[in-house]
Formats: C-alpha cells, structure tokens, sequence
C-alpha cells in the first residue's frame, strides 16, 4: 500500500487504520518515534527481522529512504527486502508527500490511496502517479480540511472511489508476540 498527501493530512492514520483491518502483529518506523501501543516502533536497520504474516507500516519515507540514498547501506537492505515481502507474507504501508522522492520498488503498490498533495509537490510526483492524482483531486475540492483528513481515494485493479477514514484503536489487536501458526494467530 502507498498513501500519499501533504503534511497533516491524515496519512498516518490512514495507515494505523489499515494495519489494524489486517489484524496482524504490526511494525513501524517512524521518525517521530510515536505509535499506538499495539505497534511496536523499530529502526530502519531492524527491517530484515520483521516476521512473516506481519504488517510493516513505514511512515515519512523520504526521511530515511530516497532515491537519492542508493548508496546507504540501510537503503540497500530495504532494497532487498521490499521485493521478498510477499513472499514472507509481510504487508508494506508507505507514507509520503511524493512519489517524487521514492525508489522502484516502493511504488510497486496493490493499492495506492491519494490525500490532497502540498502546492509545490504536486509537480514531483512520478507520471504514473500524477495520472492517478489528477483522478482523485477533483473530488478534494471544495471540501473542508476536517473531511480532507477524515477521507481518501483509493485506487486498486478493480476499484477506485473516496473512502471514509475513522480513528484506530488505541487497544491491542494483535500482540506484538502473537505467532502466526497452522493459518491462525497464537499468543
């Protein structure tokens, strides 16, 4: 999953708000270093011990990974691991203000969801991806900034519309131990 929009739009919440529909053990890195307590926040370095059958939420990607990082050995070790994901079973949920920053490997996204973009931003966004934003931004005009943040477009194979955007749960759904055996979570 990749969410793109400008700063305060919502895309955090976006994201704890998928992570809690998985309903698996959940990861993230964050700069801020702040999350719910159901998610445990870990370091970029960490990215190769994600469990398989877990959900991985990596918030302000251009913050520790851009495409201008190719040489930090961090960012190669993410490298490698985004295209082994689905293989392990982990699902990836991006953050960002643009594409524009954003290596390859992030942008091969099942789901992409739109928040209006900063002024500025909208010009760097990738071709592929603009053309999936002029779609979605004509249904963000005209709307006030609380629906902004409490709505997104959603754009998949099959389907595309504004989706509405409740808060998460600030209980655990899923401890973070909980292993994943025989098809089912075990604590």
């Amino acid at each position: 999953c990749f969410i793109f929009g400008k700063r305060e739009s919502g895309k955090t919440v976006l994201a704890y708000r998928l992570a809690e529909f998985f309903g698996r053990p959940t990861y993230m890195i964050a700069p801020e270093k702040k999350t719910l307590p159901w998610i445990k926040l870990i370091e970029l370095g960490q990215i190769e011990q994600i469990p398989p059958n877990s959900t991985l939420i990596l918030d302000d990607l251009p913050v520790y990974m851009s495409s201008r990082d190719y040489n930090d050995q961090e960012v190669r070790v993410v490298e490698k691991f985004i295209p082994v994901c689905r293989h392990k079973g982990v699902v990836l949920i991006f953050c960002s203000q643009t594409s524009g920053f954003a290596d390859r490997w992030v942008l091969d996204a099942d789901v992409i969801f739109l928040k209006p973009s900063s002024l500025l931003y909208a010009d760097l966004e990738r071709p592929a991806v603009k053309k999936l934003a002029d779609k979605a931004y004509p249904h963000f005009e005209g709307q006030s900034e609380i629906w902004l943040k409490k709505h997104a477009y959603m754009i998949t194979h099959d389907w595309e519309g504004v989706i509405s955007v409740s808060q998460p749960s600030k209980e655990a759904q899923i401890p973070i131990d909980a292993e994943f055996k025989d098809g089912i979570w075990k604590t």
